[in-house]
C-alpha cells in the first residue's frame, strides 16, 4: 500500500508513523522556539501568552518541556517575569536561526505552489 502525504510517497505503515512521529516532534519542537522567542521578547509569559494567544500556564508548560528537551535552564523567574540565563543567552542565536531557516522553508515552499509558469502574449 502505498501514501501521498503532501510530496512524499510512503510504501508501508511502519514509514508511515516514523514520517507522523518526525512531523510531530517537528512542528512541537519549532512552536516551542516561536514561544521562547515570544518570552524573549516580552520578558514575561503572561504578555507571551496574551500575544500568542495561549494561557499562561500553556506557555509556562511548553517553556519546561523545552528546558527538559535540552537538559538546560533557559529563564530565570525573577518578580517581574523572565529573563534569560547565560545559557538561555548562549543558544538563542541557534533558536532564531532556526525559526529563521523554518520561514525561509516556508516562503520557498509558497513560492513554488503560486508560481505562475507559461508564455505571456
Amino acid at each position: 500500500m502505498k501514501l501521498l502525504i503532501k510530496y512524499f510517497v510512503i510504501d508501508d505503515f511502519v514509514s508511515f508513523v516514523h514520517w507522523l512521529l518526525y512531523w510531530i516532534i517537528f512542528n512541537n519542537i519549532h512552536q516551542k522556539f516561536d514561544i521562547f522567542l515570544k518570552v524573549c521578547e516580552t520578558g514575561n509569559f503572561s504578555r507571551a501568552a496574551e500575544a500568542l494567544n495561549y494561557t499562561q500556564s500553556g506557555i509556562s508548560q511548553m517553556m519546561a518541556g523545552l528546558e527538559e528537551e535540552l537538559g538546560v535552564q533557559l529563564f530565570a523567574r525573577i518578580k517581574k517575569g523572565v529573563i534569560l540565563t547565560d545559557n538561555g543567552k548562549r543558544l538563542l542565536p541557534y533558536i532564531q536561526e532556526m525559526v529563521n531557516q523554518k520561514d525561509k522553508l516556508r516562503q520557498a515552499a509558497f513560492n513554488i505552489n503560486n508560481k505562475v509558469e507559461g508564455k505571456l502574449r
